[in-house]
């Protein structure tokens, strides 16, 4: 509900029996434009089990010209 409120863009997964999230993938559009100029290197890092829900965290972070990082997108797998 969150995500559609603040317009992020996202997308998720439900388990189709008990409708359970199952996965779910968010990034903000301002991201996105910054991926559209600096798509040439990506870096993903995943955690395990260490938040909360006991499931993975993955993180994407991108690099600018200037050497800069930004957060393109968070996905709890």
């Amino acid at each position: 509900m969150l995500l559609k409120h603040d317009m992020y863009v996202y997308w998720c997964r439900f388990d189709e029996g008990s409708n359970v999230l199952q996965d779910i993938f968010w990034t903000q559009p301002s991201s996105l434009k910054l991926l559209n100029s600096f798509y040439i290197v990506l870096i993903m890092d995943s955690t395990y089990k260490i938040n909360k829900y006991m499931i993975p965290l993955l993180k994407v972070v991108g690099i600018t010209s200037k050497r800069l990082t930004f957060s393109y997108a968070f996905a709890l797998l």
